[in-house]
């Protein structure tokens, strides 16, 4: 099983603050101001129905906070495109209730708002310019389909296929009437959300906080309005967390998916509610930022025997022509976890129902069982870097082969260092790799494992692992702050010690020169149990 993995929900706070900060070196969209056109503040259209969807569109306007230009030419594959959707919180699930097709962009018009902008013709967007699409251009129903984009690079087709269907709903951000209407959701909240890709920014590395998000206010089916402010930068798992405190979101990152620093990002949210009845419901919703290769299934720890009941998927629905199946995820309970997953596999089906880019599943269950620290892990879909990535969550798991514990302090990079591992705890197959990020550019490091779980003071971080320990060689970080390591236990002393059975707990220790006190610093740890 390959596997990534970052740990702490206040590390991975700083670790996003940390990546909207330095993402301004390059061309970098955010979106601005969502539903808001000018002196209008709630540019949100409706267009009408068909077969029981509503069909609406919202207004976006961008801004490049970067130091370079952006380009934004019409008529070939050099300018972003634009996806909306649309979001419900209701009984303490959050889930995705619609989605449009893409706008495709043209010409940039430079227009101030968002910052000191410096005006360029429209076939690009001006450093610290805005650029608005009003909601009734920003209309997909002349737009592209999803699949015809490589969301990791930004890379998009043209020229794109055109949507199919009724008039009034087509290619537009559609959603069931059932989930939209008032009458019918008493008590829900609801959410609008868009996301730019741009080749030009994903392959600068700024990919990381192209969405936004808006809380909206549904009066009725065909009268929707914004309540409140656009959130910059912030995928929509993040609106779940404004309305309910509990609610953890974990950032996850697919290491350099499109290239060495274009990576793919995940966003995994959860909470459990205690229903004062000795039950405990588990929530759990995974987003797809920009990431190709999808997720084809998604798995919780469970102990063997337990009753686990309301089991509930949701996905979103594809339309319009658009070639990804929309079969529903089935679930299994066995062999210590629940797991979630699509009816076909990519040599199946390559256009299967797996969470795409942009798009949100969400999962749960009801169980006895009280909340422990446990690890997540979604199965990627199609082929790629990675064939699984793993969040820390709360479930009422056990603790599978490969956990993150203990904390870390902060390091001069500005951040909190995360061990996270890919590869596998096959010692047949050899391939565990260690990293730890975010830790200071070009400092020299090493990994070390012991058998023993601890935390105490040491240098100006926690030691997280006793017992007698082994040094792994000396590495050095690179420019987009990790470091790694590759384990090879073919040879002594990892061939004695690394064998099928075996836990050992890793940990990085890295020169940390500016920090006060110590020069030294350290990551969290790791637990891997070897397997054959």
């Amino acid at each position: 099983m390959k596997i990534k993995q970052f740990v702490s929900k206040a590390a991975m706070a700083c670790l996003l603050l940390t990546g909207l900060a330095n993402a301004q070196v390059g061309p970098d969209i955010v979106v601005h101001q969502l539903g808001v056109d000018g002196g209008n503040t709630n540019d949100i259209r409706y267009w009408g129905t068909a077969n029981g969807i509503r069909a609406y569109s919202l207004a976006t306007q961008s801004c490049n906070i970067g130091d370079q230009t952006v380009l934004w030419q019409s008529n070939n594959i050099n300018h972003p495109v634009i996806g909306q959707s649309m979001y419900r919180l209701k009984n303490g699930r959050f889930e995705q209730i619609g989605q449009s097709w893409l706008k495709h962009g043209f010409c940039a018009v430079s227009e101030p708002g968002c910052g000191s902008c410096q005006a360029t013709p429209c076939s690009t967007l001006g450093i610290g310019c805005a650029d608005t699409y009003w909601a009734s251009l920003n209309d997909g129903s002349s737009g592209g389909p999803k699949h015809e984009i490589s969301p990791t690079t930004g890379r998009i087709t043209y020229p794109y296929s055109s949507p199919s269907g009724p008039s009034a709903i087509r290619g537009r951000l559609q959603v069931a009437e059932e989930d939209i209407n008032p009458s019918q959701n008493a008590g829900a909240v609801y959410f609008g959300s868009s996301l730019y890709i741009s080749e030009h920014d994903q392959m600068a590395g700024n990919g990381a906080n192209n969405g936004s998000w808006r809380k909206l206010n549904v009066v009725s089916v065909t009268n929707i309005d914004g309540n409140g402010p656009t959130n910059v930068g912030q995928g929509p798992l993040y609106a779940w967390r404004s309305e309910v405190p509990g609610v953890s979101v974990i950032q996850v990152q697919n290491d350099n998916e499109g290239g060495a620093g274009v990576h793919g990002w995940y966003h995994v949210a959860y909470n459990h509610i205690d229903n004062n009845d000795g039950t405990f419901t588990y929530n759990y919703v995974v987003y797809n930022h920009n990431s190709e290769q999808g997720c084809g299934d998604f798995s919780i720890p469970v102990n063997d025997g337990a009753e686990l009941t309301n089991v509930y998927f949701n996905d979103v629905v594809y339309h319009s022509g658009e070639i990804q199946d929309n079969t529903d995820w089935t679930h299994t309970i066995a062999n210590g976890e629940i797991r979630w997953e699509a009816t076909t596999t990519y040599n199946q089906n390559a256009n299967g129902n797996a969470i795409r880019w942009g798009t949100s599943y969400s999962f749960g269950f009801t169980t006895a069982a009280a909340p422990q620290d446990v690890t997540a892990t979604m199965g990627m879909y199609g082929p790629g870097v990675s064939s699984a990535l793993t969040a820390p969550v709360q479930g009422p798991g056990t603790p599978p082969d490969v956990y993150s514990y203990c904390t870390s302090n902060q390091n001069s990079s500005g951040g909190f260092a995360q061990i996270y591992s890919s590869g596998s705890n096959s010692i047949a197959a050899n391939d565990l790799v260690l990293g730890a990020s975010p830790v200071p550019v070009s400092q020299f490091g090493i990994f070390y494992y012991g058998p023993n779980e601890i935390e105490v003071p040491f240098g100006n971080g926690v030691r997280c692992v006793g017992g007698g320990v082994t040094r792994l060689p000396v590495e050095q970080s690179d420019n987009f702050f990790n470091i790694m390591h590759s384990v090879d236990n073919s040879s002594a002393p990892h061939s004695n010690n690394i064998t099928p059975g075996s836990t050992w707990k890793f940990q990085c220790w890295f020169r940390d020169p500016p920090a006060g006190g110590s020069t030294f610093n350290l990551s969290t740890a790791l637990s891997v149990t070897f397997q054959n």
